[in-house]
């Protein structure tokens, strides 16, 4: 054979063989995009109080649930999923995972890392701590919201419930002043430490009202342009924003006292010191649920304070309170509340025989937004 049939020959060969490759790297890329078009065609499922889920795409359910099943198991990495992720998708879909499940304190979404190629992704995991100490920490986590749970009970309204989760972290949760710690932005910090940020107040009460069956979801935002968490929650069938940690106005070592300025607001009135994201996820707050109507802490005008501080003050007694709560719009300082407290006072004193109560009180501001405030009332 002279060299030119030789030389047609391997071109002929090698024609064939580029042709097949050709032929099954199309073979492969289609078998992909039916792939990618088959699960962009699925609709996404539906989840009970996870709305940050319930956001994504099918495609995106699918990574969520695997990272969220390596975390329940504390595996080193998620299974592998035969479709490719952009970074920002990863991204986005930690948060949500972040913001559905306050369980998973202990994952450090920060190094969570992403790993794909040729349409195979799967994610390494990252633990705040090792497995043995995640095991005693999510029981003692476990513990602290049983603890909760049982002061929740069945025969409550859900405004009811609501306020016992809220002044529980109220009097057993502090703003985290120290030195950072890992968990200080978790529910973990909230409920075991004692000592959390603003998310992980928001963190554990969005896990106590849902154990509690109350809808509530985490609203990122902010506040005087710092970053800033709280949450909105579900009180039959109307939704309203309710940031716990701004309702723990904790004034030195006043920590018996309580505050409900920031309980059950709308759009309109969170959004006075608050801005918020995801407005196209999150549902609407149309109406107040003003917690100082619903607890007969609210006086219409001046002339009504009286009998409302002598409400409020005999309730303090057999409570064993310390502390009363008082909405006035008509307030235009602490001075206004002086003669009606006095008066309100010495009815009491006089109706139960004995000076019960100093004519001695503090009066600190519930929120920035209106009148309310908290009084600090003081035993003879």
């Amino acid at each position: 054979m002279d060299k030119k049939k030789i030389i047609r020959c391997c071109l002929y060969g090698l024609g064939i063989v580029v042709l097949a490759i050709v032929v099954a790297i199309s073979a492969i890329w289609i078998k992909y995009k039916i792939m990618d078009f088959e699960v962009m065609a699925k609709q996404p499922e539906s989840r009970e109080y996870s709305i940050y889920y319930n956001s994504l795409s099918y495609k995106q359910q699918l990574l969520y649930d695997s990272i969220t099943a390596a975390a329940d198991a504390l595996d080193n990495e998620s299974d592998i999923l035969s479709y490719s992720y952009s970074m920002e998708d990863f991204q986005w879909i930690i948060g949500c995972v972040r913001a559905d499940r306050p369980d998973l304190f202990y994952v450090d979404y920060d190094e969570l890392v992403l790993y794909h190629s040729n349409h195979r992704t799967k994610v390494g995991m990252v633990y705040l701590d090792k497995p043995d100490a995640i095991e005693d920490m999510r029981n003692k986590y476990e513990d602290a919201v049983r603890a909760v749970m049982e002061k929740v009970l069945p025969s409550m309204t859900d405004v009811e419930k609501e306020t016992v989760i809220n002044d529980h972290l109220l009097d057993n949760c502090r703003y985290a002043l120290g030195e950072h710690n890992d968990f200080s932005s978790t529910a973990y910090g909230a409920l075991v430490l004692g000592e959390a940020y603003c998310d992980g107040y928001a963190y554990a009460a969005k896990h106590l009202l849902n154990q509690a069956y109350i809808d509530s979801h985490i609203v990122y935002g902010e506040t005087d342009g710092v970053k800033h968490v709280w949450n909105m929650v579900e009180i039959d069938g109307r939704y309203y924003h309710l940031d716990v940690m701004w309702n723990d106005a904790d004034i030195g070592n006043e920590s018996k006292l309580r505050f409900h300025g920031y309980f059950n607001l709308s759009d309109d009135i969170i959004e006075l010191d608050h801005k918020y994201d995801n407005k196209d996820i999150l549902p609407y707050a149309t109406r107040e649920l003003n917690y100082y109507k619903e607890s007969g802490c609210y006086a219409e005008t001046t002339a009504e304070l009286e009998e409302v501080l002598y409400n409020q003050l005999m309730r303090a007694i057999e409570e064993k309170r310390e502390f009363i709560e008082l909405l006035c719009p008509e307030t235009k300082s602490n001075e206004d509340i002086n003669a009606p407290y006095t008066a309100a006072l010495k009815r009491i004193n006089e109706e139960l025989g004995d000076e019960v109560l100093y004519e001695a009180f503090s009066v600190y501001p519930a929120c920035s937004r209106d009148n309310s405030v908290t009084i600090q009332i003081f035993y003879n």
